[in-house]
């Protein structure tokens, strides 16, 4: 069976607020992050991209959830994109 379709997430985005303070490891609560695939056809693999600097700061833990990876503290920006 070939891979016809791409997956496809419940929602086209999710906006959501971190504290500046948030403490790195810290979940960032995304409700409803799922993806879903009409010829599935084994495991769903995620990984954080995003604007230049994004991936620096959050990535996803082992059950696929974002987490924060380095301080916000002294992040460059008041805003990233992150996609996965």
């Amino acid at each position: 069976m070939e891979d016809w379709f791409t997956p496809r997430f419940a929602f086209p985005f999710y906006v959501i607020t971190i504290p500046q303070g948030a403490p790195v490891s810290s979940l960032i609560g995304l409700s409803g992050f799922e993806a879903f695939d009409d010829d599935f056809q084994g495991e769903l693999i995620y990984r954080v991209v995003g604007d230049d600097q994004a991936p620096l700061f959050f990535k996803l833990d082992a059950n696929n959830q974002v987490i924060v990876k380095r301080s916000l503290i002294h992040a460059p920006d008041d805003e990233y994109l992150v996609s996965t």
